[in-house]
């Protein structure tokens, strides 16, 4: 049998459903768009934070054909507005199939929740490809770039101001949103400040939930992020400043390099592509906060909290509500403490505790790590400073 090299993709709190969802939008779905796809993928959860793992092979396969695709001018022009409109509408049909979901019968859930959890796989072709496009690009760009004779610190120079959207994403949004009402919030009365705070929290609460079980902000959190700002006026003239400056740059490259029609093309697309990454992520974030009450509805109905029906599959799931079968209390325990899930094709295996800790030291996806008291990186800022260093698994951990 042959052995599958593993890589590292990604690393994130994820819950089950969440990586079938992942499987099946970068595999059979971003096949069927985008003619390839990765279909062996593995999952594992330590207990403290999930890592995704693709085919190693099949990886640089998904590469290679990708970056064909530069070839074809209708694909640098059209696949981002394409992948944009495609993404919301499957975010808007997913939303309308959950209209009305508490009122259903266990069998008429049942049903919904297969095709919410299909319509949730083919919504991540798109979202994929947010993902996986920059970089792509990014490589046709430089090849172009060392064409007309650009150095490598010329080149670094002009991606950076490449890789930076010219808009305001919705984290920059909901930031400069806050500064506006703390400049007014003593000019108003305290009940249209909490009117004010209540819509906030309404455009607002999605952000945090990169999946479903992820927590959406509260009044509190922002009533919080309130009182920590210190010079509102300021803060949002260097934000505001900062995208008039992203504006110039921007210029300023297209003219100083006067490319030509692929290289424009390319420089576009990138600046388009950059941009639709946040606005995907966007789109994901509001539909975790509709399926989180979805998923929470599911877990009333099958005796099981949020923090437990995320590590159930669809199948698990699908047997509870149109069997009424029961899960073994001793697997979830299990599960909670680490779940290893392999997807080869179509063909998907999960397994929990010990035996999916087994399974991970013999596939060795982690190299053996040195004892050290000393740890090297890039810093943030300039300066020295002395503390406690936290380890942060994932965004749960953050108020360390």
């Amino acid at each position: 049998m042959e052995t599958i090299k593993w890589e590292l993709c990604n690393s994130r709190r994820l819950a089950v459903q969440g990586a079938l969802a992942w499987n099946d939008g970068i595999g059979k779905f971003f096949q069927e768009r985008y003619q390839t796809g990765i279909f062996n993928t593995l999952t594992y959860f330590d207990g403290k934070r999930t890592d995704y793992f693709f085919d190693a092979v099949q990886h640089a396969e998904f590469n290679r054909i990708l970056d064909n695709h530069f070839d074809n001018s209708e694909f640098v022009l059209s696949m981002i507005p394409e992948a944009k409109e495609t993404l919301v509408e499957k975010y808007e049909f997913i939303k309308n199939l959950l209209v009305g979901f508490e009122e259903l019968s266990n069998m008429e859930l049942t049903n919904l929740y297969t095709k919410v959890a299909h319509y949730h796989t083919d919504f991540y072709p798109r979202k994929w490809m947010a993902y996986r496009i920059c970089h792509r690009i990014d490589l046709q760009v430089e090849k172009k770039l060392k064409q007309l004779g650009k150095n490598e610190e010329e080149i670094k120079e002009i991606l950076r101001i490449l890789s930076v959207p010219l808009k305001p994403n919705y984290v920059f949004m909901e930031k400069m949103d806050l500064l506006r009402l703390a400049i007014k919030k003593d000019q108003i009365s305290t009940e249209e400040l909490k009117e004010n705070l209540q819509d906030h929290v309404k455009k607002y609460q999605h952000m945090p939930l990169f999946d479903f079980d992820h927590d959406p902000y509260t009044n509190e959190h922002f009533v919080q992020e309130l009182e920590f700002i210190k010079n509102s006026e300021e803060e949002l003239h260097k934000l505001e400043q900062t995208f008039e400056n992203r504006e110039h740059e921007f210029n300023q490259i297209m003219k100083d390099l006067n490319p030509d029609r692929d290289l424009r093309n390319l420089l576009i697309m990138l600046k388009k592509a950059v941009f639709f990454r946040d606005y995907a992520d966007t789109i994901r974030q509001k539909l975790n906060f509709c399926l989180r009450e979805f998923y929470l509805h599911l877990g009333l109905k099958i005796g099981l909290q949020l923090e437990e029906i995320v590590l159930l599959t669809n199948q698990e799931i699908e047997n509870h509500l149109r069997e009424g079968k029961t899960f073994d209390s001793n697997e979830l325990e299990q599960r909670k403490e680490s779940f290893l899930l392999v997807q080869k094709g179509e063909e998907i295996s999960i397994f929990s505790g010990g035996e999916a800790k087994t399974k991970v030291n013999n596939l060795k996806l982690y190299p053996a790590l040195d004892e050290t008291d000393v740890f090297q990186g890039n810093t943030a800022s300039l300066g020295i400073i002395k503390g406690k260093a936290r380890i942060i698994h994932t965004n749960k951990d953050l108020p360390k």
